[in-house]
């Protein structure tokens, strides 16, 4: 119950996973594009199936980055000491 409620409100990022998801959704995407494009006898088929899914992988790890900085963000913030808010 407890993961449901910090889902809702925000305590726990769902992105991540989507994202994910996402990206092997796009590699697969990748391959069956070089695919018809290779059943069309296009000479350019290899490009999709070599650079689509590094080019996919840099981008989503760009995306991911900010999802980990805020993770390690929160477990600093949580290690501080609380202090009184008027000093």
């Amino acid at each position: 119950m407890t993961q449901i409620r910090d889902i809702i409100l925000f305590r726990k990022m769902i992105a991540p996973a989507a994202l994910q998801f996402l990206f092997w959704a796009g590699v697969g995407g990748c391959f069956y594009g070089g695919y018809v494009l290779w059943v069309l006898d296009v000479w350019a088929w290899p490009f999709p199936v070599i650079l689509g899914p590094i080019l996919l992988r840099v981008a989503t790890e760009f995306a991911l980055v900010t999802f980990r900085i805020h993770e390690q963000l929160v477990q600093i913030s949580n290690q501080m000491p609380k202090s009184p808010k008027n000093q």
